[in-house]
Protein backbone atom coordinates (compact mmCIF):
# COMPACT_ATOMS: atom_id res chain seq x y z
CA UNK A 1 0.00 0.00 0.00
CA UNK A 2 1.26 3.47 -0.86
CA UNK A 3 2.44 5.80 1.93
CA UNK A 4 1.05 8.77 0.04
CA UNK A 5 -1.41 10.90 2.00
CA UNK A 6 -3.98 11.99 1.24
CA UNK A 7 -4.66 9.06 -1.08
CA UNK A 8 -5.66 10.30 -4.53
CA UNK A 9 -6.00 7.01 -6.37
CA UNK A 10 -9.61 5.87 -5.90
CA UNK A 11 -8.63 2.20 -5.74
CA UNK A 12 -6.02 2.83 -3.07
CA UNK A 13 -8.59 4.95 -1.24
CA UNK A 14 -10.84 1.91 -1.09
CA UNK A 15 -8.04 -0.07 0.55
CA UNK A 16 -7.43 2.42 3.35
CA UNK A 17 -11.13 2.58 4.18
CA UNK A 18 -11.34 -1.20 4.61
CA UNK A 19 -9.02 -1.98 7.55
CA UNK A 20 -8.13 -5.64 8.06
CA UNK A 21 -7.72 -5.42 11.85
CA UNK A 22 -10.08 -5.21 14.80
CA UNK A 23 -10.32 -1.53 15.72
CA UNK A 24 -11.70 -2.46 19.15
CA UNK A 25 -8.26 -3.77 20.11
CA UNK A 26 -7.07 -0.17 20.16
CA UNK A 27 -9.99 1.14 22.21
CA UNK A 28 -10.50 4.89 22.16
CA UNK A 29 -7.10 5.60 20.58
CA UNK A 30 -8.57 5.26 17.07
CA UNK A 31 -11.75 7.22 17.84
CA UNK A 32 -12.27 10.49 15.97
CA UNK A 33 -14.82 12.78 17.59
CA UNK A 34 -17.27 14.06 14.98
CA UNK A 35 -19.38 16.18 17.32
CA UNK A 36 -18.11 19.38 15.71
CA UNK A 37 -19.46 18.21 12.35
CA UNK A 38 -22.79 16.56 13.07
CA UNK A 39 -23.52 18.07 16.46
CA UNK A 40 -24.49 16.43 19.74
CA UNK A 41 -28.23 17.00 19.63
CA UNK A 42 -29.16 13.44 18.68
CA UNK A 43 -27.07 11.91 21.48
CA UNK A 44 -28.14 14.56 23.98
CA UNK A 45 -31.76 13.67 23.15
CA UNK A 46 -31.07 9.99 23.80
CA UNK A 47 -29.48 10.79 27.17
CA UNK A 48 -32.37 13.08 28.05
CA UNK A 49 -34.91 10.34 27.29
CA UNK A 50 -32.94 8.09 29.67
CA UNK A 51 -32.96 10.77 32.43
CA UNK A 52 -29.21 11.30 32.12
CA UNK A 53 -27.72 14.70 32.95
CA UNK A 54 -25.77 15.14 29.70
CA UNK A 55 -23.13 17.50 31.09
CA UNK A 56 -22.31 15.29 34.10
CA UNK A 57 -23.33 11.87 32.69
CA UNK A 58 -25.27 11.13 35.85
CA UNK A 59 -28.60 9.32 36.07
CA UNK A 60 -30.95 11.81 37.65
CA UNK A 61 -33.48 9.13 38.62
CA UNK A 62 -34.76 5.96 36.93
CA UNK A 63 -37.20 6.53 34.08
CA UNK A 64 -40.88 6.27 34.98
CA UNK A 65 -41.46 3.73 32.21
CA UNK A 66 -39.00 1.35 30.61
CA UNK A 67 -37.91 2.99 27.39
CA UNK A 68 -37.22 1.14 24.15
CA UNK A 69 -35.12 3.23 21.77
CA UNK A 70 -34.78 2.39 18.09
CA UNK A 71 -31.41 3.62 16.79
CA UNK A 72 -30.43 3.64 13.15
CA UNK A 73 -28.28 5.19 10.45
CA UNK A 74 -26.91 4.49 7.00
CA UNK A 75 -24.29 1.76 6.66
CA UNK A 76 -20.87 3.12 7.58
CA UNK A 77 -22.26 6.18 9.37
CA UNK A 78 -20.72 5.08 12.67
CA UNK A 79 -23.65 3.53 14.56
CA UNK A 80 -21.54 0.94 16.35
CA UNK A 81 -18.80 3.45 17.16
CA UNK A 82 -21.26 5.92 18.69
CA UNK A 83 -23.15 3.23 20.63
CA UNK A 84 -19.89 1.93 22.10
CA UNK A 85 -18.97 5.47 23.02
CA UNK A 86 -22.34 5.90 24.74
CA UNK A 87 -21.85 2.58 26.55
CA UNK A 88 -18.45 3.70 27.88
CA UNK A 89 -19.84 7.05 28.98
CA UNK A 90 -22.89 5.86 30.89
CA UNK A 91 -21.55 2.58 32.29
CA UNK A 92 -20.56 3.83 35.75
CA UNK A 93 -21.80 3.71 39.36
CA UNK A 94 -23.71 7.00 39.32
CA UNK A 95 -25.33 6.26 35.97
CA UNK A 96 -26.27 2.96 34.30
CA UNK A 97 -25.11 -0.62 34.59
CA UNK A 98 -24.81 -1.02 30.83
CA UNK A 99 -24.83 -4.39 29.07
CA UNK A 100 -23.51 -4.08 25.52
CA UNK A 101 -24.51 -6.86 23.13
CA UNK A 102 -22.99 -7.09 19.65
CA UNK A 103 -25.14 -9.56 17.76
CA UNK A 104 -22.62 -10.28 15.01
CA UNK A 105 -20.09 -11.33 17.64
CA UNK A 106 -22.45 -13.34 19.82
CA UNK A 107 -24.54 -15.11 17.20
CA UNK A 108 -24.62 -16.52 13.69
CA UNK A 109 -26.84 -13.84 12.16
CA UNK A 110 -28.01 -15.96 9.24
CA UNK A 111 -29.69 -18.46 11.58
CA UNK A 112 -30.82 -15.95 14.23
CA UNK A 113 -34.48 -16.24 15.25
CA UNK A 114 -36.61 -13.66 17.13
CA UNK A 115 -36.81 -15.93 20.20
CA UNK A 116 -33.02 -16.00 20.41
CA UNK A 117 -32.88 -12.34 21.38
CA UNK A 118 -34.76 -12.92 24.64
CA UNK A 119 -32.45 -15.80 25.58
CA UNK A 120 -29.36 -13.82 24.63
CA UNK A 121 -30.14 -10.79 26.79
CA UNK A 122 -30.63 -13.05 29.83
CA UNK A 123 -27.33 -14.83 29.26
CA UNK A 124 -25.41 -11.60 28.60
CA UNK A 125 -26.80 -10.05 31.77
CA UNK A 126 -25.67 -13.09 33.79
CA UNK A 127 -22.21 -12.98 32.20
CA UNK A 128 -21.91 -9.28 32.99
CA UNK A 129 -22.94 -9.87 36.61
CA UNK A 130 -20.43 -12.69 36.91
CA UNK A 131 -17.65 -10.44 35.61
CA UNK A 132 -18.67 -7.82 38.17
CA UNK A 133 -18.74 -10.38 40.99
CA UNK A 134 -22.44 -9.77 41.65
CA UNK A 135 -24.28 -12.95 42.64
CA UNK A 136 -28.02 -13.52 42.38
CA UNK A 137 -29.96 -16.10 44.38
CA UNK A 138 -33.23 -16.30 42.51
CA UNK A 139 -35.80 -19.06 42.35
CA UNK A 140 -37.31 -17.34 39.31
CA UNK A 141 -33.96 -17.46 37.50
CA UNK A 142 -33.55 -21.11 38.46
CA UNK A 143 -36.95 -21.89 36.99
CA UNK A 144 -36.19 -20.06 33.74
CA UNK A 145 -32.91 -21.92 33.39
CA UNK A 146 -34.61 -25.29 33.86
CA UNK A 147 -37.23 -24.47 31.25
CA UNK A 148 -34.99 -22.94 28.60
CA UNK A 149 -31.82 -25.01 28.82
CA UNK A 150 -31.52 -28.51 27.38
CA UNK A 151 -29.72 -30.58 30.00
CA UNK A 152 -27.39 -32.31 27.57
CA UNK A 153 -25.91 -28.99 26.47
CA UNK A 154 -25.30 -27.38 29.86
CA UNK A 155 -23.41 -30.06 31.74
CA UNK A 156 -20.87 -28.94 34.30
CA UNK A 157 -18.11 -30.53 32.24
CA UNK A 158 -18.95 -28.38 29.23
CA UNK A 159 -19.19 -25.34 31.46
CA UNK A 160 -15.62 -25.78 32.69
CA UNK A 161 -14.05 -26.75 29.38
CA UNK A 162 -15.71 -24.24 27.06
CA UNK A 163 -16.36 -21.22 29.20
CA UNK A 164 -14.19 -21.34 32.28
CA UNK A 165 -17.32 -20.82 34.37
CA UNK A 166 -16.95 -23.96 36.47
CA UNK A 167 -19.00 -24.34 39.61
CA UNK A 168 -16.25 -24.80 42.17
CA UNK A 169 -15.57 -21.93 44.50
CA UNK A 170 -18.50 -19.94 43.20
CA UNK A 171 -20.38 -19.55 46.46
CA UNK A 172 -23.36 -17.23 46.21
CA UNK A 173 -24.16 -18.11 42.60
CA UNK A 174 -27.42 -20.00 42.22
CA UNK A 175 -27.87 -23.08 40.04
CA UNK A 176 -29.78 -21.03 37.48
CA UNK A 177 -27.06 -18.39 37.43
CA UNK A 178 -24.37 -21.00 36.69
CA UNK A 179 -26.56 -22.73 34.14
CA UNK A 180 -27.08 -19.52 32.19
CA UNK A 181 -23.32 -18.88 32.31
CA UNK A 182 -22.75 -22.20 30.59
CA UNK A 183 -25.68 -21.56 28.28
CA UNK A 184 -24.23 -18.21 27.23
CA UNK A 185 -20.72 -19.55 26.72
CA UNK A 186 -22.02 -21.99 24.11
CA UNK A 187 -24.64 -19.64 22.64
CA UNK A 188 -23.11 -19.09 19.22
CA UNK A 189 -22.59 -22.79 18.57
CA UNK A 190 -25.88 -23.89 20.11
CA UNK A 191 -28.07 -21.48 18.14
CA UNK A 192 -26.33 -21.69 14.78
CA UNK A 193 -28.36 -24.77 13.82
CA UNK A 194 -31.36 -26.83 14.82
CA UNK A 195 -30.35 -28.94 17.84
CA UNK A 196 -31.69 -29.92 21.24
CA UNK A 197 -30.80 -26.61 22.86
CA UNK A 198 -32.09 -24.26 20.15
CA UNK A 199 -35.22 -26.30 19.51
CA UNK A 200 -36.22 -26.57 23.16
CA UNK A 201 -35.50 -22.93 24.02
CA UNK A 202 -37.28 -21.49 21.01
CA UNK A 203 -40.28 -23.77 21.51
CA UNK A 204 -40.66 -22.77 25.17
CA UNK A 205 -40.64 -19.08 24.26
CA UNK A 206 -43.01 -19.49 21.30
CA UNK A 207 -45.55 -21.27 23.51
CA UNK A 208 -45.80 -18.47 26.06
CA UNK A 209 -43.46 -15.55 25.30
CA UNK A 210 -45.25 -13.07 27.55
CA UNK A 211 -44.85 -15.33 30.58
CA UNK A 212 -41.11 -15.81 29.92
CA UNK A 213 -40.59 -12.07 29.47
CA UNK A 214 -42.53 -11.17 32.62
CA UNK A 215 -40.55 -13.67 34.67
CA UNK A 216 -37.31 -12.32 33.26
CA UNK A 217 -38.51 -8.84 34.18
CA UNK A 218 -38.89 -10.07 37.76
CA UNK A 219 -35.29 -11.27 37.63
CA UNK A 220 -34.33 -7.80 36.39
CA UNK A 221 -36.05 -6.27 39.41
CA UNK A 222 -34.03 -8.53 41.72
CA UNK A 223 -30.86 -7.76 39.79
CA UNK A 224 -31.46 -4.01 39.88
CA UNK A 225 -31.37 -4.11 43.67
CA UNK A 226 -28.15 -6.13 43.69
CA UNK A 227 -26.49 -3.78 41.20
CA UNK A 228 -27.40 -0.80 43.37
CA UNK A 229 -26.19 -2.52 46.55
CA UNK A 230 -22.83 -3.15 44.90
CA UNK A 231 -22.56 0.46 43.72
CA UNK A 232 -22.34 -0.72 40.11
CA UNK A 233 -25.09 1.49 38.70
CA UNK A 234 -28.42 3.13 39.46
CA UNK A 235 -30.34 1.16 36.84
CA UNK A 236 -29.78 -1.41 34.08
CA UNK A 237 -29.74 -0.78 30.35
CA UNK A 238 -29.12 -3.04 27.34
CA UNK A 239 -27.49 -1.65 24.20
CA UNK A 240 -27.99 -4.10 21.32
CA UNK A 241 -25.99 -3.59 18.14
CA UNK A 242 -24.55 -5.46 15.15
CA UNK A 243 -27.72 -6.52 13.39
CA UNK A 244 -26.93 -5.24 9.87
CA UNK A 245 -27.17 -8.69 8.25
CA UNK A 246 -30.20 -9.92 10.17
CA UNK A 247 -33.13 -10.97 8.01
CA UNK A 248 -35.93 -8.44 7.68
CA UNK A 249 -38.47 -11.02 8.84
CA UNK A 250 -36.66 -11.08 12.21
CA UNK A 251 -36.94 -7.28 12.53
CA UNK A 252 -40.57 -7.47 11.51
CA UNK A 253 -41.30 -10.05 14.20
CA UNK A 254 -39.42 -8.23 16.98
CA UNK A 255 -40.28 -4.65 16.13
CA UNK A 256 -43.67 -4.80 14.39
CA UNK A 257 -45.66 -8.03 14.72
CA UNK A 258 -44.61 -8.80 18.30
CA UNK A 259 -43.41 -5.36 19.36
CA UNK A 260 -45.62 -5.52 22.43
CA UNK A 261 -43.42 -8.38 23.73
CA UNK A 262 -40.27 -6.35 23.24
CA UNK A 263 -41.85 -3.46 25.12
CA UNK A 264 -42.77 -5.74 28.02
CA UNK A 265 -39.12 -6.36 28.94
CA UNK A 266 -38.68 -4.59 32.28
CA UNK A 267 -35.62 -2.61 31.35
CA UNK A 268 -34.44 0.27 29.15
CA UNK A 269 -33.11 -0.95 25.80
CA UNK A 270 -31.40 0.70 22.84
CA UNK A 271 -31.82 -1.45 19.74
CA UNK A 272 -29.83 -0.67 16.59
CA UNK A 273 -31.27 -1.53 13.17
CA UNK A 274 -30.24 -0.81 9.56
CA UNK A 275 -31.82 2.19 7.89
CA UNK A 276 -34.07 0.16 5.56
CA UNK A 277 -35.60 -1.67 8.52
CA UNK A 278 -35.95 1.58 10.48
CA UNK A 279 -38.18 3.21 7.84
CA UNK A 280 -40.47 0.18 7.83
CA UNK A 281 -40.67 -0.06 11.62
CA UNK A 282 -41.25 3.58 12.61
CA UNK A 283 -44.34 3.90 10.43
CA UNK A 284 -46.16 1.08 12.22
CA UNK A 285 -48.70 1.78 15.00
CA UNK A 286 -46.74 -0.23 17.58
CA UNK A 287 -43.54 1.78 17.16
CA UNK A 288 -40.85 2.28 19.79
CA UNK A 289 -40.84 4.85 22.59
CA UNK A 290 -38.16 6.92 20.86
CA UNK A 291 -36.61 6.76 17.39
CA UNK A 292 -33.24 8.24 16.41
CA UNK A 293 -31.10 8.21 13.29
CA UNK A 294 -27.41 9.04 13.29
CA UNK A 295 -26.79 12.11 11.08
CA UNK A 296 -24.63 11.61 8.00
CA UNK A 297 -21.48 13.69 7.60
CA UNK A 298 -21.98 16.28 4.86
CA UNK A 299 -18.52 17.29 3.72
CA UNK A 300 -19.79 20.22 1.62
CA UNK A 301 -21.67 21.85 4.52
CA UNK A 302 -19.00 22.07 7.21
CA UNK A 303 -15.39 23.22 7.04
CA UNK A 304 -14.24 20.66 9.64
CA UNK A 305 -15.79 17.66 7.86
CA UNK A 306 -12.96 16.94 5.41
CA UNK A 307 -10.36 17.39 8.16
CA UNK A 308 -12.19 14.87 10.38
CA UNK A 309 -12.50 12.32 7.58
CA UNK A 310 -8.79 12.70 6.81
CA UNK A 311 -8.07 12.01 10.47
CA UNK A 312 -10.21 8.85 10.36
Amino acid sequence: MSNEFPIKNKFKAREVTEPDYDADLFGEHLYVNLDSVRGTEFMDDIKFSLNIEADKIVLNEPTDDYIKILFSGHRGSGKTTELKRLHREINKPDCYYSVFIELQEETVISSFQPEDLYILIITKLIERLYESGISIESEILNGLAEELAAESDVKEKDSKQKSGYGGEGKAGFSAGFLKFLSFGANFKASFSSENETSTKSRTVIKKNPLDIIRRFSQVLDETRGKVSENNAGKDIIFIIDGSEKMGFDVYKSLCVDDAVLFKEIGCNIIFSVPINAWFSIVNKPMNFTNNYTLPMIKIDHHENAIHCLEEI
